[in-house]
Formats: C-alpha cells, sequence, structure tokens
C-alpha cells in the first residue's frame, strides 16, 4: 500500500500506512465512491517524482496526438510540453504529493519526504491526514472516471468538452471531501496553510508566477468545492459527473449548482 522507493524512510511509510487505513473508509463515506484496489502510495526522490510525473504527461500528450493529430493539436500540446518541463523543477517543492493514473492504468499517489518537511506537513499529523484524504479523493474519482481521456486532455475543444469546467470539478471534489474527512477526523476544519512552512518553501511560493498560478489554483479549488459543499446532500446525482464528462458543470454552472442540478436530474 505505501512503499518507500527511497530505502530511507521507514518511519514515514508506517506513518502514511496508518493515515490511509484511517482516511480510506471515511473519505469512501464522505463522497459515496469505493475503492477497486487498494491504494498505493510511492515515497519517491524529488528527481523521480519529477521523471514520473513527466511520464504521466508525456502519455497524456501521446494519446491526445494519436487521437487528434492536427496542426492545431501539436502546436498546443507542443507549448504545453515545453511549458511544463521548467515548471516542475521548480514546483515540486510546493507538490507534497500528487496522484496520477501510471502506464498500466492504474491510479497512484507520489510523494516525496523533502516536499512534506518544507511543506510542514511531517510536524502536523492533521494536516497530514487532511492531505492523504485529498489524494485518495482524487483516487477515487480516476477509478470511476474509468480511463475517460476526456477529464486530462490538453485539447478539450476536440473532445467537445471545452465548456466542462475540470480543474474546478477535480480540484474542488478532493478539497470538499478532505475538508468533510477532517471535520469527522480530527473534529477541526481542514487548513494545510497552517503548517510551518520553510523558508525555502516560502521563498519558492512567492516567486511572482508562482505566487500567481497558486492564487488562481487556490480559487478554482475555493470554487469547485463549494459547488460540491452546496449539494453535498445529493451525493448520487454528483457522482453521476464521473459517468460522463458531459454530466459534469460548464464554468457558468459552477457557480450556480442549482442549474447544474435542474440540467442533469432525471
Amino acid at each position: 500500500m505505501v512503499r518507500d522507493e527511497t530505502a530511507r524512510h521507514p518511519d514515514l511509510a508506517g506513518i502514511l500506512h496508518g493515515l490511509v487505513e484511517t482516511a480510506g473508509p471515511l473519505t469512501e463515506r464522505v463522497t459515496g465512491l469505493q475503492l477497486c484496489h487498494p491504494p498505493r502510495f510511492r515515497i519517491l526522490t524529488p528527481s523521480w517524482w519529477r521523471a514520473e510525473v513527466r511520464q504521466h504527461l508525456a502519455q497524456v500528450d501521446a494519446r491526445d496526438l494519436a487521437e487528434h493529430p492536427p496542426a492545431r493539436s501539436v502546436a498546443t500540446i507542443w507549448l504545453r510540453h515545453v511549458g511544463r518541463r521548467g515548471w516542475l523543477r521548480w514546483s515540486w517543492l510546493l507538490t507534497p504529493a500528487t496522484t496520477i493514473t501510471n502506464t498500466a492504468g492504474f491510479s497512484e499517489t507520489l510523494i516525496t519526504p523533502e516536499a512534506l518537511r518544507h511543506a510542514g506537513l511531517l510536524a502536523d499529523e492533521e494536516a497530514l491526514g487532511t492531505l492523504v484524504a485529498r489524494e485518495l479523493a482524487h483516487r477515487l474519482r480516476l477509478a470511476h472516471i474509468a480511463g475517460d481521456h476526456r477529464w486530462d486532455t490538453a485539447v478539450p475543444e476536440l473532445y467537445g468538452v471545452a465548456d466542462l469546467a475540470r480543474a474546478h470539478i477535480t480540484a474542488g471534489h478532493a478539497r470538499w471531501a478532505s475538508a468533510k474527512v477532517a471535520a469527522a477526523w480530527f473534529e477541526a476544519q481542514a487548513d494545510e496553510e497552517r503548517a510551518p512552512r520553510s523558508r525555502a518553501y516560502r521563498r519558492r511560493a512567492d516567486l511572482p508566477l508562482m505566487r500567481a498560478k497558486r492564487r488562481t489554483q487556490r480559487q478554482i479549488a475555493s470554487e469547485g468545492g463549494q459547488f460540491f459543499s452546496s449539494l453535498e446532500s445529493k451525493v448520487t446525482e454528483l457522482n453521476r459527473i464521473w459517468t460522463h464528462p458531459r454530466l459534469g458543470p460548464t464554468f457558468s454552472e459552477i457557480t450556480d449548482p442549482q442549474a447544474w442540478l435542474s440540467r442533469v436530474k432525471p
């Protein structure tokens, strides 16, 4: 379930295993989704984390090119490829964990102890538990979209899902679920930001490009989280989102949950 591939952090592997054991059932109960396979967490070095994320993104690019080869999509994918190499080099320190789909088609969560330390999560069990719940929510989502490429394509307009609020849905669902789990588990409001950040973390986060991107990401997660929170009594309807992208909220519906509900309710 938790594999330390650095062979240097057995204690962290044990802590994460215990958190996953507790957070798993809670996250399932909150979301109304079931884990199809035991969750897999991998503890990696920063360089190996970057390599795994690059491989995942290259896999997405290759699929897009295979299914939509016109010049417009090639240019879009190439620009994304160039931009993210530099982004990954700088952003790993601010990304304690990320959940991806590997080349075998299974989801797994990649963790770097160095990023956990810089983010202050090793010193805050509640914040670390909230992080685990968030990544489990991502895993549940990935399991139930069943490899539908429309959720992660770089060219959504070619798949007919340009108006789908994908980032709001994915980040918002994980934010909402992890907040609910934290409230039930720790009887406290989820707040990873309260953890004591390192000086290197604060310097990196304060770079203008990083600051702007993180501000946008927080806004997207907040708006998406509010969407799910406002409809949490309608979990059955919410989980229809994962059966087909067209059942997900559009950019206009993400701030108008009742309009989305009226559109998709049977």
